[in-house]
């Protein structure tokens, strides 16, 4: 019951009869083999009759009890209701039915007066708002019927997996022969995993094979209504191919790019067709994870952005429209704490502080903890795009390029900002990294000093919540609750909480903008609060209602 309860996971009928939910399971003569049942109870004088009657309540273990509340609390991640779901299970056994239900009301209003109900709310709800974008009401979709993915490396495998599993027929091209071949071969064994672990049905995966095509020439774009580029995130290549595809496609063909940071007018601008390229941001793997940010150019038309979003919703992603900037909603937020993350360990954090305190606010994982997952190269090569363009005035900490030059990757390497066990996925706290941090602090001239875990918290919060400001000014997006579902769905942002700037709209802009101005005090570049931020704190007003 603890189990069933604390994660609302439901139990197959086999599994239901195993747990004694149930008396009995029939396969078939249901109406039948129901009236037998009840009958035999009836004549066995079985009939038990309602279960406030019941006084007489199995022995519990009491020692697996403790193990699962210790379970769900590493599972919970800081979630209120999870836990006060087991007291109610632990009232249920300890008192009987009448103070029970007392009890259970109990627990229920304390966590209906909590602020994690309106978080998860707002979650539950702003999904369920995303399709519905401002300016858009009126916007006729197109058909979309068959697919081509550009690109067979782990993205483009992920997303041909997601249009295959959506009913879509796909074409998978690799301009090189034995880069298509391992992308087919990946596509299979994913798929025959899936059927491993009862995921899919070996019908299923039948019928997704049949709906996929390997091509080798560019010319077989031509069947397609929508093509997504998915090559190596380099402007030039992607140039290269747009250039290709506005020869080949057919009229009313959508083109999208699968990038991550690059400036998709650019691309647009190159085409005959401007009002057809869009960009669809896939997180990596793109056959499981949620988001899919949609990217749209300054000429794409209404009708090219209706299509993507409804496309993206047919193939089960949560759906965020989007403006062009540097790393659109999500990364262009992730760059501004990293920075501060990195900024803190400088100044005398330590890594693992900071992933522990991200961790008890709620996120899976905390930022370095991310890095070394990803990988460090590819934070390396996104400074070095930046380099050229890197104001003087900026601050720039060089550790993550001091641990990439020790060939520290992170995980693929056995070691990045901790240190692996082969095979295990454990952080391990490593003193080369220490040693890195205090050397790079020292030939910058700072002096470190103790940073509390309230600090760590505030200042990570505040860069989100002032960079989300900033693109809500910008018109990157419409609304607060996008950024609040990029976050929750795509980074791992604790739903409970609501998201970025619905925690925000918690603790008030006013706060949010007092802190930014105090922290400006020892950094003033990169602490430059946003003018919605301040218009907002001014007035009280808050980020909903933008």
């Amino acid at each position: 019951a603890g189990e069933m309860i604390s994660t609302g996971k439901p139990l197959a009928a086999d599994k239901a009869l195993e747990a004694g939910i149930v008396d009995a399971v029939y396969d078939d003569g249901l109406l039948e083999n129901a009236q037998a049942f009840l009958k035999q109870k009836r004549d066995a004088d079985d009939m038990r009759g309602p279960l406030s009657a019941v006084t007489k309540l199995p022995n519990p273990d009491d020692e697996k009890f403790a193990a699962l509340v210790q379970k769900t609390k590493a599972r919970a991640r800081g979630q209120l209701s999870p836990l006060k779901a087991l007291q109610a299970v632990q009232a249920a056994q300890d008192l009987d039915f009448a103070d029970g239900l007392k009890k259970e009301r109990e627990i229920f209003l304390q966590c209906m007066d909590s602020d994690q109900r309106d978080g998860l709310i707002h979650s539950f709800f702003a999904v369920r708002q995303l399709a519905k974008i401002p300016g858009l009401e009126m916007a006729t979709s197109r058909t979309i019927k068959n697919v081509t993915i550009l690109g067979a490396g782990t993205m483009g495998a992920g997303i041909a997996l997601a249009f295959m599993a959506g009913g879509y027929e796909v074409q998978l091209f690799d301009i090189n022969a034995d880069a298509l071949q391992a992308g087919m071969e990946r596509i299979e064994k994913t798929l025959t995993g899936s059927v491993a672990k009862g995921r899919v049905s070996e019908t299923q995966m039948a019928a997704q094979l049949t709906a996929l095509r390997a091509i080798d020439n560019m010319a077989e774009t031509a069947i397609s209504d929508l093509i997504i580029e998915a090559a190596t995130e380099n402007m030039e290549i992607k140039k290269s191919i747009f250039k290709d595809l506005d020869r080949l496609a057919k009229p009313g063909a959508i083109l999208a790019t699968n990038t991550s940071y690059l400036d998709i007018n650019i691309l647009a601008e190159l085409t005959s067709r401007p009002q057809d390229v869009i960009g669809m941001h896939f997180f990596s793997p793109a056959h499981i994870m949620k988001l899919l940010e949609v990217i749209r150019t300054d000429s794409v038309s209404d009708d090219t952005i209706a299509a993507v979003m409804a496309v993206g919703k047919s193939i089960g992603k949560i759906s965020v429209l989007s403006g062009v900037c540097d790393g659109f909603i999500g990364n262009r937020i992730l760059k501004s704490y990293r920075k501060q993350a990195e900024y803190m360990v400088q100044d005398g954090a330590t890594p693992q502080d900071i992933d522990r305190v991200m961790r008890g606010f709620g996120f899976a994982m905390g930022p370095f903890e991310v890095s070394d997952l990803a990988g460090l190269d590819i934070g390396w090569h996104t400074r070095r795009r930046e380099d050229a363009s890197r104001p003087a005035q900026e601050r720039y900490v060089d550790i993550a390029d001091r641990l990439y030059d020790k060939g520290r990757l992170g995980q693929k390497t056995g070691a990045g900002w901790y240190r692996y066990e082969k095979g295990s996925r454990t952080p391990i706290i490593d003193p080369i990294v220490e040693t890195a941090i205090t050397e790079s602090a020292k030939e910058q001239d700072i002096k470190r000093r103790e940073i509390g875990d309230a600090e760590i918290l505030d200042r990570i919060l505040c860069a989100m919540i002032n960079e989300g400001a900033k693109i809500l000014d910008e018109g990157i997006t419409a609304r607060a609750l996008d950024i609040d579902m990029v976050y929750i769905h795509g980074y791992g942002f604790p739903a409970y909480r609501g998201g970025p700037m619905f925690t925000a709209d918690q603790m008030g802009a006013g706060e949010i903008y007092n802190k930014v101005m105090n922290f400006a005090k020892q950094d003033d570049y990169f602490w430059q609060a946003s003018d919605l931020l301040k218009r907002l704190a001014q007035s009280g007003g808050q980020f909903k209602d933008i």
